[in-house]
């Protein structure tokens, strides 16, 4: 299911896909609070979770509207299964969608120069 079928076609990302360095993969489901996607690093996964623009519109009004966590694939390669990882804290939250760009290209960046 996407996100704009979860959540409704005027759902606003507050950011274009195509601006992240990364595959964003849609894992919305309808019975979540907001829409989330994840996407794949070096063989580490991570969530990142978009909540509604307006604060009062949030399950939690004080959350960040974007919210990054480390994930694990309980699935494999061809079927991955990707859930948060529970035991880690979250990287990263803000509800500046220019610092979530920075923050995922910087991500990006470590994993190239790791993969060197």
């Amino acid at each position: 299911m996407t996100y704009q079928a979860c959540f409704g076609a005027d759902f606003d990302l507050g950011f274009s896909m195509a601006s992240l360095p990364v595959t964003l993969v849609d894992r919305s489901y309808h019975n979540d609070v907001c829409p989330s996607f994840y996407f794949e690093l070096d063989a580490r996964y991570y969530i990142l979770y978009v909540d509604f623009c307006n604060p009062e519109q949030r399950e939690n009004p004080d959350a960040s509207r974007y919210t990054i966590v480390m994930a694990i694939n309980e699935g494999d390669a061809e079927y991955p299964e990707i859930f948060p990882d529970d035991m880690e804290p979250d990287l990263f939250a803000t509800d500046d969608a220019a610092a979530l760009v920075q923050y995922v290209a910087s991500l990006a960046k470590g994993s190239a120069s790791e993969a060197h």
